[in-house]
């Protein structure tokens, strides 16, 4: 969601900053726009772009980490995923830099979020096909990893109720942060694919077609929306299913209660049909007893 939000802000900004010069501006010139003064929403555009792949990576980490270090994972302090954030930020401000590394900042374009007529444009397609094997990579990583954790099994002589406590809580955790994972994958992918099949035709298109196409693709903020949409969408199904499961739960405990007072109540019924007007009865050996005490009394 902050990913999400940062990406919209940016969004945002580009899209308000060309309409104020579409309205105040007088000569064509002064639409465009110099690269100088776009590089920090480049910057955060291409960061916050690259925190999506990166983030499903370090939720996968956590995840494998979780199931290799069965009993121990939970004990653990917040230090493994504050770590991963800040290896995350790092690697995103790192691949950034590299790949705004040939910018031209004299250099003009229509709008800041206008990368494939830059001089960093190939730079850009490079990182949409890195990003969208990362993807599917951590998709096949995630599958992976639930299926490794349902077929493991564990020691029959092991009564470790931490491991296996873990074991229940990776199979959960998966099962959550896969929806959102194949979900944001999609719409990356699609972003991307888009982008990428209307470059090499780009020789086809006249100057103006071309603009319009670069306009719907990169500055409608539509991404941002189809991300957190979705992601919302995702989450929100989750908490309704868990929501579900728990009333069904009661409701199973609530019919067990009542069938045992039921089964309770009819069994009092028909032990007391049976045999509540019956006299009790009286043992052979005390009966005996009593018989042979009256005699010796009359003989006496």
């Amino acid at each position: 969601m902050i990913i999400s939000f940062g990406l919209a802000t940016v969004y945002v900004v580009n899209f308000f900053g060309l309409w104020y010069r579409m309205i105040w501006k007088k000569e064509n010139c002064e639409y465009v726009i110099q690269m100088g003064d776009c590089f920090y929403i480049r910057a955060f555009f291409l960061g916050f772009f690259c925190l999506i792949p990166l983030n499903h990576v370090a939720m996968n980490f956590e995840r494998f980490w979780a199931t290799i270090r069965l009993s121990k994972y939970e004990k653990s302090n917040s230090i493994l995923g504050i770590s991963l954030i800040f290896i995350m930020v790092f690697v995103a401000t790192l691949i950034v830099y590299l790949v705004m590394l040939p910018e031209d900042f004299t250099e003009y374009a229509p709008t800041c979020l206008s990368f494939s007529a830059t001089r960093i444009g190939n730079n850009i397609y490079f990182l949409y096909i890195s990003q969208g094997i990362m993807e599917i990579s951590m998709i096949v990583v995630l599958q992976l990893l639930v299926l490794f954790n349902k077929k493991r099994k564990l020691d029959i002589i092991d009564e470790n109720l931490s491991k296996k406590f873990q074991r229940n809580e990776n199979l959960a955790v998966l099962q959550q942060i896969g929806p959102l994972i194949i979900v944001t994958a999609a719409v990356i992918g699609a972003y991307n694919g888009v982008a990428l099949l209307i470059r090499p035709f780009r020789d086809h298109f006249t100057k103006n077609q071309y603009i319009i196409i670069v306009f719907g693709i990169f500055i409608i903020p539509y991404l941002p929306f189809l991300l957190t949409y979705f992601s919302y969408r995702t989450i929100q199904k989750h908490l309704k299913d868990r929501e579900m499961l728990a009333k069904q739960a009661v409701e199973i405990d609530v019919i067990a209660n009542a069938n045992f007072s039921n089964d309770q109540l009819l069994w009092d019924t028909y032990y007391i049909a049976k045999y509540g007007k019956k006299q009790p009865k009286i043992s052979t050996v005390r009966c005996w007893k009593k018989y042979f005490s009256n005699r010796i009394e009359n003989h006496q």
